[in-house]
């Protein structure tokens, strides 16, 4: 079933394959596309078949690791490519049967419910295949056009022994509310003096002290246990804190280093915590991705910058003093 649109050419006809007209970016021609339910590997040989020169077809990868996958015509050869976090990768030469297997573990997962948000189906004109910046922007609405054009902004820095903490102190604070640490320590201090009046009434035992330990960990404790952890995991892995540079684009979010470049678009971004000694930013639920001192702003006004980009693709935004 294919649904077709006067502002757009008609998408190639494709058994058990939907193709929706998305939007005409003026480079290339885009449309959604999904897998129809009962959809088997003759699906994924028709589509493969269909694929004529300056047509791309995008998947994101049923796998983790947040990778896409891609198939494309160029020139008289079938290419293939595996794209992580939006990076482009390599394209390589591939026949069509390894095409087909290149696609294949996406049928499961594509029944016609998921169509408006992980597969692109993509003619380029004058059959030239332009350089795609990311599989995220392929997909990308054009309701957030106007955001992709926002000018590069680069912060380039190392993390030191007081950004650990700082990221220790602040991811603490997101997960435990202070209600919550001051129940914990009231319930301590309470079982304490219990525990301290029935050992002076009667006697203590070894059981007593325990407890004790554990009353006291529980409200303080932990903290300078984490704090001395930090302290011993920096010093032994000092070398392993490199050079890191955040780059922030109307569409994505990209950390690239000596060891590994990641590039995300901005809606997996579960929140960004703003706080007098730096910005911390979160993946769902609130896994730490990174962080960016205060220092890399001084002299500019980089972070209002950042904020405002975080706010209008609405992610939240968490102020912590």
């Amino acid at each position: 079933m294919n649904s077709k649109s006067p502002n757009l050419p008609p998408p190639p006809s494709v058994p058990s394959v939907v193709l929706r007209p998305g939007r005409d970016s003026g480079t290339f021609v885009e449309y959604e596309i999904a897998f129809t339910a009962g959809a088997n590997v003759d699906a994924v040989r028709a589509l493969v078949r269909q694929l004529k020169a300056g047509h791309e077809v995008c998947f994101a990868s049923p796998d983790p690791g947040d990778s896409y996958l891609l198939a494309r015509v160029h020139g008289a050869d079938l290419q293939i490519k595996t794209a992580y976090h939006g990076c482009d990768g390599n394209w390589r030469i591939a026949s069509f049967d390894e095409a087909v297997e290149h696609l294949r573990p996406v049928i499961p997962h594509y029944d016609g419910t998921y169509l408006n948000r992980y597969g692109s189906y993509c003619i380029y004109p004058d059959n030239q295949i332009a350089r795609v910046q990311s599989a995220s922007t392929v997909v990308a609405s054009s309701a957030r056009h106007d955001l992709m054009t926002t000018e590069p902004i680069s912060l380039t820095g190392t993390l030191s022994l007081q950004d650990l903490m700082d990221i220790n102190r602040v991811h603490s604070r997101m997960l435990i509310r202070w209600p919550v640490r001051l129940l914990m320590a009231v319930v301590s201090v309470l079982i304490a003096a219990l525990i301290i009046v029935a050992g002076r009434s009667a006697h203590f035992v070894p059981f007593s002290f325990v407890v004790l330990a554990l009353c006291a960990y529980f409200p303080f404790g932990w903290i300078l246990s984490g704090r001395w952890a930090l302290r011993r995991r920096y010093h032994r892995n000092r070398d392993k804190f490199t050079e890191e540079t955040a780059t922030f684009t109307g569409d994505a979010v990209c950390i690239t280093s000596a060891k590994a470049d990641v590039r995300l678009t901005w809606d997996h971004l579960s929140c960004v915590v703003a706080t007098p000694r730096g910005l911390l930013f979160l993946l769902p639920p609130h896994n730490i991705w990174f962080w960016l001192p205060q220092r890399v702003f001084e002299g500019n006004d980089y972070r209002d910058a950042v904020l405002k980009l975080a706010t209008e693709h609405k992610i939240r935004i968490r102020r912590m003093s």
